[in-house]
C-alpha cells in the first residue's frame, strides 16, 4: 500500500497546478464584479450613468437651476433629435466597419432642396420627396464608391462631404431659404406634449432595432462588420448589405435635415456644418464599435442624448461655446478607449 500511496502523490500534484490558473481567473472575475468593472460588458450602462451625473451637475451649476425641469429636457431632446435620427443611420454604417462623413452636408442639402421646392409654390409632398430623394442619392453614391470602386469609407465620404457641401452652397448661392410658415408645424409641433422630431426619433429607433434583431438583412449587417470574408464564404452579398446601410444612412440624414429646417423655419448651406462629428460621436459613445459588428441603436440614442446634454448644459452654465467641441472630443476619445478595454476583457 505504501508504494501505491507514494506513487499517487506525484500524479495528484499536476492536477493541483492545473487548477491554480482557473482559481486565479475566478478570483479576478469576482474582483471585477465587486469593483463594478464588469459593467464595461454593457456599453450603454456607463453612458446612462454619465447622463444622470451630468444632469445633476448641470442643474446645480446653472444660474437658473432649471436644467432638470421637464420643459428644458423636452427642449434639449428636440434640439438633438435630428442628430439622433441621422446617428441611427450612421451607427448602422459603422456596424459594417464603415463610416459616413458626408452626413452634415447631406443635412444641409436636403433641407435646402425641400425648402426651395416649397418656396417655388409646389406642394409639401413633392418637397419631402425631393429632400428624401437627395439623401438617398448621396447614400447610394457613398455606397457605390465604397463597394464598387473600392475606396476606403473614410476617403469616399470625406470627398462627398465637400461635394455635397459645395452643391448646397452653389444651389442656394449662399442665401437662406424660407419654407411656408405652415410647414414649421412639422418640426415645432408636439404629440401629447412631446415634440414631433423626438417622436420620430424614438419611432425610428424602435423600428430599426426590431429590423436589426429579427430580419436576415439586419443580422447580416452585424455579420459583415464582424467578419466580411466569412460572410462571403457563407453566401452573404456583402456589397448589397453595405450599399443598403449607406443608402439608409443617407435617407435618415435627409429626414434629420428636413426636420431641422422645419424646426428653425429656414434653410441655409451651413445648417448641418459639423454635425458629422456629433453623429459619429453619438454612435461611438453609445457603444457602437469602430471595429464593426457590435453596438445597439438604443445605445446610439443615449450617446446622442449625452452630446445634446453637454451642449445645453454648458450653454445654461454660461460656458463659452468653443468648449463644447473640445469636451465632446474628449468624450469620444474616452469612449474609444473604453471600447478597446472592453474588447480586451472579452478576449481575456
Amino acid at each position: 500500500m505504501t508504494p501505491s500511496g507514494s506513487a499517487s502523490e506525484p500524479e495528484d500534484a499536476p492536477l493541483e497546478s492545473e487548477d491554480a490558473p482557473g482559481r486565479e481567473v475566478s478570483r479576478f472575475r469576482r474582483v471585477l464584479k465587486l469593483s463594478g468593472a464588469g459593467l464595461l460588458a454593457v456599453p450603454w450602462i456607463g453612458v446612462l450613468i454619465g447622463i444622470v451625473v451630468l444632469g445633476v451637475l448641470f442643474n446645480s451649476t446653472s444660474p437658473c437651476h432649471c436644467f432638470m425641469t421637464s420643459s428644458n429636457l423636452l427642449t434639449t431632446a428636440q434640439e438633438f433629435s435630428y442628430v439622433g435620427i441621422a446617428a441611427l443611420g450612421g451607427a448602422m454604417v459603422i456596424m459594417t466597419k464603415g463610416i459616413d462623413l458626408s452626413v452634415g452636408s447631406n443635412i444641409s442639402l436636403s433641407g435646402l432642396l425641400a425648402a426651395a421646392v416649397m418656396a417655388d409654390g409646389h406642394g409639401t409632398a413633392l418637397a419631402l420627396l425631393a429632400g428624401l430623394g437627395v439623401g438617398i442619392g448621396v447614400g447610394l453614391v457613398n455606397g457605390f464608391l465604397v463597394t464598387v470602386v473600392g475606396m476606403q469609407p473614410f476617403i469616399a465620404t470625406l470627398g462627398m462631404l465637400s461635394v455635397v457641401g459645395g452643391a448646397a452652397v452653389a444651389y442656394s448661392q449662399g442665401f437662406t431659404l424660407y419654407p411656408p410658415q405652415s410647414f414649421d408645424s412639422l418640426g415645432q409641433g408636439t404629440i401629447l406634449g412631446v415634440p414631433n422630431p423626438v417622436v420620430v426619433m424614438i419611432g425610428l429607433a424602435i423600428a430599426l432595432t426590431l429590423f436589426l434583431r429579427y430580419t436576415p438583412l439586419g443580422r447580416h449587417i452585424y455579420a459583415v462588420g464582424g467578419n466580411e470574408d466569412a460572410c462571403r464564404l457563407l453566401g452573404i452579398r456583402v456589397r448589397r448589405v453595405k450599399m443598403f446601410t449607406y443608402a439608409l444612412a443617407g435617407l435618415l440624414g435627409s429626414v434629420g435635415g428636413i426636420l431641422l429646417m422645419s424646426f428653425l423655419g429656414s434653410a441655409n448651406p451651413s445648417q448641418g456644418l459639423g454635425d458629422e462629428l456629433n453623429v459619429i460621436a453619438a454612435a461611438v459613445i453609445g457603444g457602437v464599435s469602430l471595429f464593426g459588428g457590435q453596438g445597439t441603436l438604443f445605445g446610439t440614442l443615449l450617446g446622442a442624448t449625452l452630446v445634446g446634454e453637454i451642449s445645453d448644459g454648458l450653454t445654461l452654465a454660461q460656458v463659452p461655446g468653443y468648449w463644447t467641441e473640445m469636451i465632446v472630443g474628449c468624450v469620444i476619445l474616452t469612449a474609444i478607449g473604453v471600447d478597446q478595454l472592453r474588447r480586451r476583457l472579452r478576449r481575456g
